[in-house]
């Protein structure tokens, strides 16, 4: 059975402000997305790719074994935008999680550049224009 990523960016302001989900269609689409007249998306790293599943959370990691995760499911943040919290909460989601930008910027991606392409950089990218890394972040939840 095939998995898929859910994944929302969140920016604040400041430490101690609320978490505000990006609803703007900023992040390049996958082919499927270009393919139905949607060139943008408001979903970073919204495609199918098992390597980025296990190393964002360690899901689908038995395909590859050589990476290692940023960090295992976290759960939803308590903290977490009413927009996320709804669009994350269907009942076939599972292993939500949540990572800053600034543990994305601070991953080792070597054994990650076989399998991360060039729309993977223009994400990042996209996401450090959002603010201060500490206070930015994705938050995310794959159905299967």
């Amino acid at each position: 059975m095939a998995c898929d990523i859910h994944v929302i960016a969140e920016t604040r302001t400041r430490d101690g402000e609320p978490w505000n989900a990006v609803t703007d269609e900023i992040f390049p689409g996958d082919a499927y997305d270009v393919l139905h007249g949607q060139p943008y998306t408001s979903e970073p790293f919204g495609w199918r790719s098992y390597a980025v599943f296990t190393f964002f959370a360690g899901v689908r990691h038995r395909d590859i074994a050589d990476i290692t995760p940023i960090s295992q499911p976290r759960g939803m943040p308590y903290d977490a935008s009413p927009e996320t919290r709804k669009e994350l909460r269907w009942y076939d989601y599972h292993s939500h999680s949540w990572l800053s930008l600034e543990e994305l910027l601070t991953a080792d991606y070597r054994v990650m550049v076989n399998f991360v392409g060039e729309q993977f950089d223009q994400h990042l990218n996209i996401l450090k224009k959002l603010g201060d890394p500490h206070n930015v972040r994705i938050v995310f939840a794959f159905d299967s």
